[in-house]
């Protein structure tokens, strides 16, 4: 069990262990502080390290504990990061762990733990650590055979038997646990974390009838910890006792003073057994009663928010207790934010859209709401709205993507002069230098349009700059390719445009059809036939476009009642094509 001194004495503490250190160390650090002032090479030339460096780098390193002690793990980063210019060693090493936990850089805690163990394989402290990252890692063989070893050194180390007996339960060796968990119970005495291991070990191992007995003989000793009616509540589930399940789990809630991580618990745990219902009803009444707060009820939405399964499948109880939020007077811009997360994880496209209105109502959208805004129209199938909208939008959010959503909305309607008009005038606000990608995007758009509308050498225009943006926009390559293959264009510059965006998106039916195509222009028919008919393989089987252009490479392949069944597969998805109807009546690849 873990316990807090009074903040007097763990301050005192503290400060007297700082001095332990600092009296200690101060008399040499005076003796050698006019070479400290001097020294401004702190590695002598031959490079082995002077005197003077083993005292300044100990002094940063103890400045570093300092700072940590205090709480100041940014602080204490810098001076061991600064220490380790000097000099290595294992404690620096274990100690840059710890501070890399700290401040969250979980990429140097690990680096340095491994460079502490590998430096001192036996000290207990750092190969503890190492072990736990091993095992959290998945690395249980090692882990296992670390820890082997170094019980061989500390046979009755506490620590090092428990971790054995997770890494026995977590590879599915449950009588190696079993007798893990009777070793340390032998020298330590009984604990409730073995108790748990024990008795999940006997369930999985099939003996159910020693767990029972062991639950009803132990479980009562560990009475004065809350987590005990959790296991129990748990327990019984898997006995099949569903009621006193439930009992245990509401004691848990009320032991742990109806802490958020106890009721987040039971709720997931009721969820397992098929019962969040009931959790859900608790934690309405919990609500009602004061016991759970609406900023405790808000992150506890959140928190379910982060189990996309786990909202979706008690989606009703989730929206009750939201309802609940807001006829207690919750505020109304709360409530929408919350609503906007829920519908958002359900799915539910048409609230999603109202929810954004209710904020709009509420206060005015911030940059990324008004995109979301949009977009969630444009999803819908809503061009006109967006259209509507962009005056409100432009005012609010950045003009070169409201311009780019409007272009795409005209380009939806059909109305591609009024896209074009759209798009350029949200090029002045492209910002090309940070944005790339997007500009890249853009100019593209741009470029269909302008293709659309019969303006052939200004589509190439912003396709070869929006190319440079972003040399792979697989979405580029392929359009300016196609468009080049069929207006007579340059077929050997179409070839490696076409053959790129196959290779960035080598899955996409139009991309291998585009290749295809410009190959049969290009004579070569052996390689044309085969991408054309991986293009029908992925999901190009219903495209008029790459039924036709396969029963073309057929036919000049000499496979000529072949093509005509694909050339009339092509006219029955697309009816109105003329010179497809002449293919088929006059069984010619050039019908007259």
């Amino acid at each position: 069990m873990f316990y807090l001194k009074p903040i007097g004495e763990e301050v005192d503490l503290a400060i007297r262990g700082q001095n332990k250190y600092f009296w200690n160390f101060l008399v040499v650090v005076v003796v050698v502080g006019a070479a400290l002032g001097s020294c401004t090479k702190r590695v002598a030339p031959e490079g082995r390290v002077r005197f003077s460096d083993t005292i300044y780098s100990k002094y940063l390193f103890y400045e570093g504990l300092k700072s940590r002690l205090f709480g100041d793990n940014t602080l204490a980063l810098k001076y061991y990061t600064e220490a380790q210019k000097y000099y290595n060693s294992c404690e620096l090493n274990h100690e840059l762990y710890k501070v890399g936990l700290a401040v969250n850089n979980y990429d140097l805690a690990v680096a340095s733990l491994r460079k502490a163990y590998n430096e001192c394989p036996v000290n207990i402290d750092i190969t503890k650590d190492y072990i736990s990252l091993l095992y959290n890692t998945g690395e249980l063989d090692s882990a296992l055979f670390i820890s082997k070893s170094l019980l061989s050194i500390n046979p009755a180390t506490y620590e090092l038997l428990f971790l054995n007996s997770l890494i026995y339960q977590q590879r599915e060796m449950y009588d190696s646990t079993l007798q893990n968990c009777s070793k340390i119970e032998r020298l330590f005495g009984k604990n409730f974390d073995v108790f748990q291991l024990k008795i999940d070990a006997l369930i999985r191992l099939g003996r159910d009838s020693l767990a029972r007995s062991i639950v009803t003989e132990e479980l009562p000793l560990h009475s004065s910890i809350p987590e005990h009616h959790f296991f129990a509540g748990n327990y019984h589930f898997q006995s099949g006792n569903d009621s006193l399940a439930i009992s245990r789990l509401s004691s848990y809630i009320e032991a742990s003073s109806y802490s958020l991580q106890s009721i987040v618990r039971v709720l997931n745990a009721l969820s397992t057994n098929g019962e969040a219902r009931v959790g859900f009803n608790w934690l309405k009444t919990y609500y009602i009663q004061s016991r759970v707060s609406s900023n405790d009820l808000q992150f506890l939405l959140n928190q379910f928010f982060y189990n996309g399964k786990f909202t979706t499948d008690n989606r009703q109880d989730i929206a009750s207790l939201i309802d609940l939020m807001e006829v207690s007077g919750v505020e109304k811009l709360v409530i929408t934010d919350l609503r906007y997360r829920f519908y958002t994880i359900i799915g539910a496209a048409p609230q999603l859209l109202e929810t954004l209105r209710a904020r709009k109502a509420i206060n005015a959208l911030d940059s990324l709401q008004w995109l979301q805004f949009l977009e969630l129209h444009l999803s819908f199938g809503m061009p006109d709205s967006i259209i509507s909208y962009q005056p409100d939008a432009l005012k609010g959010t950045e003009q070169a993507r409201v311009y780019f959503l409007s272009g795409v909305a005209y380009q939806f309607k059909g109305n591609h002069q009024l896209a074009i008009d759209a798009f350029e005038r949200g090029t002045k606000s492209l910002d090309t230098k940070r944005d790339s990608i997007f500009t890249s995007l853009y100019l593209g758009l741009l470029g269909d349009s302008y293709f659309s509308r019969g303006t052939l050498k200004q589509a190439y225009k912003q396709y070869k700059v929006a190319l440079r943006y972003n040399p792979e926009n697989h979405n580029v390559l392929n359009n300016y390719s196609y468009y080049l293959s069929i207006h007579g264009g340059d077929l050997g510059r179409a070839k490696v445009m076409s053959e790129r965006a196959v290779l960035l998106q080598p899955d996409n039916a139009s991309y291998l059809d585009t290749y295809g195509w410009i190959l049969y222009l290009l004579g070569d028919y052996s390689n044309s036939k085969r991408y054309l008919m991986e293009a029908i393989s992925k999901g190009g089987g219903s495209d008029p476009d790459i039924l036709e252009h396969y029963g073309d490479v057929l036919f000049m392949t000499g496979a000529v009642d072949t093509a005509i069944i694909y050339w009339e597969k092509a006219l029955k998805a697309n009816p109105e094509n003329v010179r497809l109807q002449k293919k088929v009546n006059q069984k010619s690849v050039n019908p007259i």
